[in-house]
């Protein structure tokens, strides 16, 4: 949550990605509180649609003859990142970058738009968690592509997929620094960790270290004191917790019963 306010306007917008409206001004940025709304006089989704319309919608000129990479640093004033967000947006960059344009958002300022098959992709992977990582104002190093719809998603890479093992370990991180963000404010959160595996490759692990009751995080399998168990096994003897987000699940015992 920004800590300039209390009750910060949000909405979902992507897995662990919420979206925030500002009001920006020459010399500050201020996020816009839900109880602003009454006195404006409007509801919540007309502040979102007159956020998104407010945003240039840019357009790249120029054709790319081969994949491109094109980086795009923001000055303040553009909000690039946030650009991912206008439907159709993203995919209409194809031309300029070279093929279905990919797009990674590491940190406040900065977007970068690369083609889907590019050699370059792997290695952009890398870089972006670096960037994500250490960056002040941080936010996702997933990548993200166009739906049919134009909407953004993140990007697809099933088993046997060249880049399969650079998204599932992007898609972990930010699940794994998402739910430490969370329970440092949250009593009883249970770790989440990321997990390398010689034939499913990264995963997240949630952590259960003793009987007693926690909150656990959706993950790909569950430590249960010196035990590991898939999910799916678990979930079904957990209670979903009220008004978490992240969502995290109540868990009492092992074994039920």
């Amino acid at each position: 949550m920004p800590p300039d306010v209390t009750a910060p306007l949000r909405r979902p917008a992507l897995p662990f990605l919420a979206e925030y409206v500002v009001v920006d001004q020459p010399d500050t940025m201020t996020y816009v509180s839900a109880d602003q709304l009454a006195s404006w006089g409007v509801n919540a989704e007309e502040v979102f649609v007159a956020a998104r319309a407010n945003l240039t919608g840019a357009v790249l000129h120029g054709v790319a003859n081969e994949p491109t990479v094109v980086q795009f640093m923001d000055d303040g004033d553009v909000y690039w990142t946030s650009h991912l967000l206008l439907d159709g947006w993203l995919a209409r960059l194809a031309d300029q970058v070279g093929g279905v344009p990919v797009a990674f958002a590491p940190e406040r300022g900065t977007l970068i738009v690369a083609a889907d098959g590019s050699p370059q992709l792997s290695y952009l992977f890398a870089q972006v968690e670096r960037v994500y990582a250490a960056a002040p104002y941080a936010i996702t190093p997933v990548a993200y592509v166009s739906d049919e719809h134009g909407h953004t998603i993140p990007y697809a890479a099933p088993d046997g997929h060249p880049m399969h093992a650079c998204a599932r370990r992007a898609e972990a991180v930010l699940a794994v620094t998402e739910y430490a963000r969370q329970a440092a404010t949250l009593d009883h959160a249970a770790e989440l960790r990321l997990v390398g595996s010689t034939t499913e490759g990264w995963l997240t692990r949630a952590v259960w270290t003793r009987d007693e009751p926690v909150l656990l995080p959706r993950a790909d399998e569950v430590q249960v004191g010196d035990a590991v168990r898939r999910w799916a096994e678990i979930e079904p003897h957990l209670t979903p917790a009220p008004n978490v987000d992240p969502p995290r699940w109540h868990a009492t015992a092992w074994p039920p019963g």
